[in-house]
């Protein structure tokens, strides 16, 4: 609803039956206005203008609302809101002559150093006011690549990132993103019903943008996925305490502080450990307890274990596809090279190894246990052929000492053998 709105409504006698209506649209506006900006913020003090002169001239005209000095109440009402940044409009960089280009240092594809707060809030700014971007598409994969090329090329007139397109619209799609939760979060979730959210249209936002987005969140193949994903963040019970700083700044920081590198355990404990030395949680300070004692055990003991395979034992295996402790899109390809592995790697890959050594010990004492049986029967053969032999060689005796006998000589004699060399068959005497 705007201001807008209203003047074709009352044009073209539409909607309204009585002022009283008018007027609580026009509340409506001015309230959305005192909730979303904080006091010294032009628009709200553009919105106050605005508010006084409405006032003048419907109380000029005789008409009144069921609650006079309601616009009051609402001024009032700011008062006991906690005071927030409000949206970014990165007035900082605008206060930068034209022309003048900023050099962004990268690290883990996320944009570190001095410079990174004015590039992430230029992103920012660029999905939430230039409209650049459509709302219209169900994720930022929807979106064609032209727009995202001149996304892109916005970006390139202010900073320095011409061969880093690729992580300049990952911050894009992160910015993009956090637009869309917020605006889910604040502006539809609060709302009783779906047709309250329908006339709760945001700063900034067109009125078909906001349909379209109700439309896409009120589905029940959106409600299924938003519940799965509820579900599946509940089961991380681990809080960070950084903020909306990010990991790859702290520890970018924490580098130029002591000229080293944090390493994984110390740079977990930077980012989940408040400054009086606990964790935000019972979970948190359990994991933070198990890791300490297990990165002392590995100095102490001078143990071959390393940082991953700790984070591997106190977290369980890596994913794949992200390394816990670096923060949002670090991978491990990014993070330790195309030709290294990762924690989850190098442990399964020493469980492998470990399983093969026990399977070739295993291996060692059947064959040895085989050896020995073998040894066993071929004792038991060589036994059994010493006595066969013993009783050949005694047969062997007997047989030549019964060849050589002077009744088996005369026997051959007296039947010498025929033309063919076989031995004459005699007939026995009668």
């Amino acid at each position: 609803m705007d201001f807008g709105t209203i003047c074709n409504h009352l044009e073209n006698g539409t909607k309204y039956t009585n002022s009283e209506d008018v007027f609580k649209d026009v509340q409506y506006i001015w309230k959305n206005c005192y909730n979303y900006y904080n006091e010294g913020n032009f628009v709200l003090d553009l919105m106050k203008r605005v508010e006084a002169k409405f006032m003048m001239y419907w109380t000029a005209a005789g008409l009144s609302s069921k609650e006079p000095g309601t616009s009051s109440i609402l001024r009032s009402s700011n008062v006991g809101k906690r005071r927030t940044r409000g949206p970014t409009r990165n007035l900082k960089l605008a206060h930068i002559p034209i022309g003048e280009r900023f050099e962004i240092s990268w690290r883990n594809r996320r944009a570190v150093g001095d410079s990174s707060t004015i590039f992430k809030s230029e992103c920012t700014a660029l999905v939430r006011q230039t409209r650049e971007l459509p709302l219209q598409v169900k994720s930022w994969k929807k979106i064609p690549f032209e727009i995202k090329k001149k996304a892109f090329e916005h970006m390139l007139k202010r900073f320095k990132v011409e061969d880093h397109m690729t992580w300049v619209l990952d911050q894009i799609h992160r910015s993009y993103h956090n637009y869309r939760h917020y605006l889910k979060k604040i502006w539809y979730e609060t709302c009783e019903t779906t047709e309250e959210a329908r006339k709760k249209i945001p700063p900034n936002v067109a009125e078909d943008d906001w349909q379209y987005l109700i439309n896409m969140w009120s589905s029940p193949e959106w409600e299924l996925i938003s519940k799965k994903n509820v579900e599946n963040r509940s089961k991380n019970n681990i809080i960070h305490t950084s903020g909306s700083k990010s990991f790859s700044q702290i520890r970018e920081e924490e580098r130029k502080k002591t000229g080293n590198d944090p390493g994984r355990t110390f740079l977990w404990e930077l980012t989940h450990v408040r400054p009086d030395g606990l964790a935000a949680n019972p979970a948190s300070q359990e994991a933070l307890s198990k890791l300490k004692k297990l990165y002392t055990q590995m100095s102490v003991e001078n143990s071959e274990m390393t940082e991953d395979e700790i984070f591997v034992k106190v977290f369980g295996p890596e994913r794949s596809s992200r390394v816990r402790g670096y923060g949002n899109g670090v991978t491990p390809k990014e993070l330790w090279g195309p030709s290294s592995s990762s924690s989850s790697t190098v442990s399964e890959l020493r469980r492998q190894l470990e399983e093969s050594k026990q399977r070739q010990e295993e291996s060692e004492r059947r064959s040895a246990a085989e050896v020995q049986g073998l040894k066993e029967q071929l004792g038991r053969v060589e036994g059994l052929l010493s006595v066969q032999m013993n009783r050949f060689e005694g047969l062997l005796v007997q047989l030549t000492s019964h060849m050589h006998s002077p009744a088996q000589i005369e026997r051959c004699t007296e039947n010498p053998p025929s033309r063919n060399g076989r031995p004459r068959m005699t007939r026995p005497r009668r």
